[in-house]
């Protein structure tokens, strides 16, 4: 169904002649339909059907596979668009999106209802208290929206500002696609990483490196080389959290759930991207009559503030069951 509507969202999106088109097609329908594609249900599915030791491996397949389409979609899409026009663009992805339908088929079926060696089964309503109850859970939620707000922030206000510190547009572009493609590793190297160390300290150093990497790329010169390095870096780190968030979603709470309870931690990763995406909007200061009209104001104190909410991020403090793993 994420797929059927996805698809049809960009049909109709090639159709629009106004924003407000745009809105309803790009923003709600695809937007919704994107709820039924994304992390939570992939990775929900992908780790119910591997052994327990190897799931953290298995949601960083499934992270890397995302970017992988960011890194070789977002230059296909530019020359499309370049070549046939945006409608025309739009209608060939909606034909890629199309192709979700039928690979869906192989993730079908219902979960089991209780794992070999696992408690008693738990029901819905046990589960969502369980986890309610659990500052741990608050805790992911909080860290992914802050995750949330600071992907978004990037990737949306990224080459504008490097476009205001006088870059070649061409170098955000690029940006945007090293990001996609050092994030392949990123998550291979953090799905390893959940199932061999302590997630939630891995999740804490992610965190803590992102910070570190915007405050060294605000304190140097902006040029073509820091911005390389800048996108890299974060590339890295972008979505690393991804398997590991769901990673301690699933071990605290078992897999019964664990689409449920990782979609409400993605909620809150989805929230803070609203705010990342309009942040600037609302952060930036009142323009200046002296410029240019068509001149975008300085986006650094937005920038700096998002470094500042970064840094304030802390690793998950609640009780976990130890059990002798030493991936939690």
């Amino acid at each position: 169904m994420g797929g059927a509507l996805y698809a049809l969202g960009l049909v109709l999106a090639s159709m629009i002649s106004g924003a407000f088109g745009l809105t309803v097609t790009l923003g709600g329908l695809v937007g919704f339909a994107m709820t039924g594609v994304t992390f939570v249900i992939a990775i929900g599915a992908a780790v119910r059907a591997v052994p327990a030791g190897k799931r953290g491996l298995a949601a960083g397949i499934v992270t890397a596979g995302g970017s992988v389409g960011q890194f070789l979609l977002v230059p296909v899409a530019q020359g499309l668009i370049q070549g046939f026009g945006w409608r025309e663009a739009l209608l060939i992805s909606a034909a890629l999106a199309a192709l979700m339908v039928p690979l869906a088929i192989g993730i079908a079926g219902k979960p089991q209802q209780v794992e070999a060696g696992s408690a008693p089964s738990q029901s819905f309503g046990e589960a969502l208290r369980e986890a309610a109850g659990h500052s741990g859970f608050w805790l992911l939620n909080a860290g992914f929206f802050v995750c949330g707000f600071h992907v978004a922030f990037i990737g949306t206000h990224l080459p504008a500002f490097l476009v205001d510190k006088g870059l070649d547009p061409a170098i955000g572009a690029r940006a945007l696609a090293l990001v996609g493609l050092f994030n392949i590793l990123g998550s291979y190297v953090f799905g390893v990483s959940a199932d061999r160390l302590r997630k939630k300290y891995v999740l804490a150093w992610i965190y803590l490196a992102r910070a570190v990497a915007m405050v060294l790329f605000l304190a140097f010169p902006i040029t073509d080389v820091t911005a390389t390095v800048f996108a890299c870096t974060l590339g890295f780190l972008w979505l690393g959290t991804v398997p590991l968030t769901s990673g301690l979603v699933g071990q605290i709470f078992g897999v019964r759930y664990v689409s449920t309870l990782f979609g409400i931690v993605f909620l809150s990763h989805q929230l803070g991207s609203f705010f990342g995406a309009w942040g600037r909007v609302l952060s930036m200061p009142p323009p200046d009559p002296t410029t240019s009209p068509g001149r975008s104001r300085s986006r650094l104190p937005c920038w700096r503030r998002c470094c500042i909410g970064r840094s304030r991020t802390r690793p998950c403090s609640g009780r976990l069951p130890d059990n002798g793993d030493p991936a939690l």
